[in-house]
């Protein structure tokens, strides 16, 4: 797919020298972009698994470090915001909050292909969450909070630039984010 997708390695590889500079060499670029898009290949592969992922035996598929530290500081009671990046399996994370106790209100970029979208819900609901959409999604974060519940974002979804949005720094680049990081 990296080879493929021209437009998206174009990009990938300049958001790497935007990001590190010259701390790579194009060789090095192509390679961590290939890695990019396998690691992206993987999770997409894992969420389509996740079926068979449930209450009982999450904890033995899933490693929940740190999660101690959590439940130990902040609790998995009251309002709770977890924001995430597309980093790791980022999919199982969202799941395993949920089998945590702490199902949230995600919101989740729709997909090109509006038919792509009832079937990721599907998946990324299996432990209890609830999708919203990205329309009004600053207000309906904010009543979630309010009746004492948790929500989670994804803190790297870009928008166009049409669309209501806020510019932030990123690399040294402006890019719009939903109000939401705001």
């Amino acid at each position: 797919a990296a080879h493929l997708d021209l437009q998206g390695r174009r990009v990938a590889l300049s958001n790497l020298e935007a990001a590190f500079g010259d701390r790579f060499s194009a060789i090095e670029r192509a390679r961590i972009t290939r890695q990019s898009y396998q690691q992206f290949a993987a999770t997409m592969i894992d969420l389509f698994w996740s079926p068979r992922i449930n209450a009982t035996n999450y904890r033995e598929l899933i490693d929940l470090g740190g999660f101690e530290e959590f439940a130990r500081t902040v609790g998995p009671t009251g309002p709770c915001i977890f924001a995430a990046c597309h980093y790791g399996n980022f999919e199982w994370s969202g799941l395993t909050v949920g089998y945590l106790g702490m199902p949230g209100t995600i919101i989740a970029q729709e997909f090109k292909n509006p038919k792509l979208d009832p079937i990721f819900n599907r998946l990324r609901q299996q432990s209890g969450h609830q999708m919203a959409q990205r329309e009004g999604a600053i207000v309906r974060l904010y009543k979630t909070l309010r009746r004492q519940a948790t929500v989670a974002i994804l803190v790297d979804l870009t928008l166009h630039p049409r669309q209501p949005s806020v510019a932030i720094d990123c690399f040294g680049m402006k890019m719009p984010v939903t109000f939401a990081h705001a």
